[in-house]
């Protein structure tokens, strides 16, 4: 007690006279910041602390209610992600927590939405960074002994994550969740090997999960589109969009960016060659054409032999996504008894473990599948003819 009466003592006396905000943002070391919050937390619990007080508490705040997803059946369903992945995907059990600031390190998130600890940590918010972190991690082992080493790194995990931003008009979307995530780190090997072979695998792994619950009824249509955020990206940076508006509305499913605009270009198409390479040369979209037509669309036939049931679309008009993918990436959507679609996987390349281990030749792919929401939207019921 005496040691911690002189260390409050020496941080008080060091920020005596400072506005409170820059004391605290600025003036204290990470160490002396978090022994003052626990002091004060310490404080605050004795004061406002009790049985009463935290039965309200746990009845009011909606981030500590369980659930609804029966957890036998959330079992099921994570069992068979797994048991479908390939072996050579290590499945890993991540921590709750990662150092402050890592999802902000390597996404643009911002950090108002992240369940920040006073103990310069934040909670697990998107499973992918993790996986980054310690794909990274197992990538600079290999490169030690062999810089140009192309050794794969593929993880995959379960695991229940929790985000402050509000999901009001998102029906079936809570603010902690169950979700299955992949991630697949190595080096550019030419000719987009890396991006088709990765990209496949992460991609049959979904489809076949969905494929499965189909053929019992529990889920309808099923349709993958493949994008690129590169599209919107351009499109803004020549101020052909609004860029703030399409930040508003990157999570609004109907928002329709090229509606009510002079873009020449289709939101959605079946096949890329329905857009003239004119019209994408005029909205300087040749590079983007070019990555689709050599990542997508020979991924694309793939699954179409693969999983002939499955529709698939290239969405010309994605925006989520926009400054957390790097180009390529896709959604998963299906269709459930109710005739709602919900989007169940997403997934893209992303240049973290490139600036992680300072390297422009590294290659990520990160996933993930909403196994809760998959649980509370389709498997209560099954389909009906």
């Amino acid at each position: 007690m005496a040691n911690t009466h002189d260390a409050l003592s020496r941080i008080l006396r060091s920020i005596k006279g400072q506005e409170i905000l820059p004391a605290l943002t600025r003036s204290l070391s990470p160490s002396d910041l978090t022994t003052l919050l626990l002091h004060v937390m310490d404080i605050r619990v004795a004061q406002e602390g009790g049985a009463r007080a935290t039965q309200h508490a746990y009845q009011t705040n909606r981030f500590v209610k369980p659930g609804s997803v029966d957890q036998r059946q959330m079992l099921k369903v994570e069992q068979s992600l797994l048991g479908i992945t390939p072996m050579h995907f290590h499945a890993i059990e991540l921590a709750p927590v990662l150092p402050f600031g890592a999802n902000q390190a390597l996404a643009p998130i911002n950090q108002k939405t992240i369940l920040t600890t006073i103990r310069s940590l934040e909670i697990v918010a998107d499973p992918t960074v993790a996986l980054a972190f310690e794909a990274a991690d197992r990538r600079q082992k290999t490169l030690r002994q062999h810089p140009r080493n192309t050794e794969r790194v593929h993880l995959c995990t379960t695991h229940r994550v929790l985000r402050q931003q509000r999901f009001d008009k998102n029906p079936g979307f809570t603010p902690h969740f169950r979700a299955f995530a992949m991630c697949s780190a190595g080096r550019d090997e030419g000719s987009e090997r890396f991006e088709q072979e990765t990209l496949c695998e992460h991609l049959s792994v979904y489809i076949a999960c969905l494929s499965r619950a189909a053929a019992e009824g529990k889920v309808g249509r099923i349709t993958l589109a493949f994008s690129d955020v590169k599209i919107i990206e351009t499109l803004s940076q020549m101020g052909i969009l609004d860029r703030k508006q399409l930040q508003r509305k990157t999570q609004d499913p109907t928002f329709r960016p090229f509606t009510g605009t002079e873009i020449d270009l289709p939101s959605q198409v079946k096949n890329l060659d329905e857009v003239p390479s004119s019209t994408w040369a005029r909205y300087g979209l040749g590079r983007a054409q070019d990555r689709l037509r050599r990542i997508a669309v020979p991924v694309a036939q793939k699954i179409r032999q693969q999983f002939p049931e499955v529709e698939i679309v290239f969405d010309l008009a994605r925006v989520a996504g926009i400054g957390y993918y790097q180009d390529s990436c896709f959604k998963i959507s299906a269709v459930n008894k109710r005739g709602e679609t919900f989007p169940l996987a997403d997934g893209g390349f992303t240049c973290w473990t490139e600036r992680l281990l300072n390297s422009h030749k590294e290659r990520l792919l990160t996933s993930g599948f909403g196994s809760e929401l998959f649980c509370r939207n389709f498997l209560e019921e099954g389909l009906t003819g």
